[in-house]
């Protein structure tokens, strides 16, 4: 890919980005989204970050939910986002605003995957079609804003990195590619992404 086209891609990956916002600002208003289960999100997120302060970097165990009983959620549940999320409380965020900033961050990033998806396949104007298309379709929507499924949510911006693996993998492409998209099923995947959990059981 010589310079031009480089910068060409740039330029309509900015294009998803910016068209991409309007979806987000309902994020910047006081309070945090009512989706279904970004309270037992918020509540989590606070249990995976007093774990990784206790030194555990795999937690299994958050001991005060269910009532104080302890609950073994991150066995089962997809960590990755709760291992994104962490940055913005790093960076001073509170947990509802780490969900705000990851929903924010994970729906413009499935725009801008998809572009680079569509874009090899069928152009620049495509890609930022189905860009804009995938960020916007109703389904999406409803994960971010009524179900508040955020690991779903980065699921669905990684799925179309598997997709363009695949696509590479069948027109005869490196090994790489190989590895590439098992990393991303790896990232995507929950029984996958939560086993290293799982092996001091």
């Amino acid at each position: 890919m010589n310079p031009s086209q480089v910068d060409a891609h740039g330029k309509a990956m900015l294009l998803v980005f910016l068209l991409g916002l309007p979806a987000i600002l309902s994020l910047l208003h006081p309070g945090t989204v009512s989706g279904h289960d970004i309270q037992y999100h918020t509540v989590a997120l606070g249990q995976f970050h007093e774990a990784l302060r206790a030194g555990e970097w795999f937690p299994r165990w958050a001991p005060d939910m269910a009532a104080g009983y302890g609950y073994p959620n991150f066995v089962f549940y997809p960590p990755l986002a709760y291992y994104l999320a962490m940055i913005p409380v790093w960076l001073g965020a509170t947990y509802a605003g780490a969900w705000d900033i990851a929903i924010g961050a994970f729906l413009l990033a499935s725009g801008l995957t998809t572009y680079v998806l569509a874009a090899p396949l069928w152009g620049r104007v495509a890609g930022v079609v189905a860009g804009v298309a995938y960020m916007y379709a109703p389904y999406h929507l409803v994960v971010a804003y009524v179900k508040g499924a955020v690991p779903e949510l980065l699921g669905m911006a990684l799925w179309p990195v598997a997709l363009l693996f695949l696509v590479r993998i069948h027109r005869g492409a490196g090994t790489r590619n190989v590895v590439g998209f098992a990393i991303v099923l790896a990232a995507t995947c929950c029984p996958t992404a939560s086993r290293p959990s799982c092996w001091r059981a």
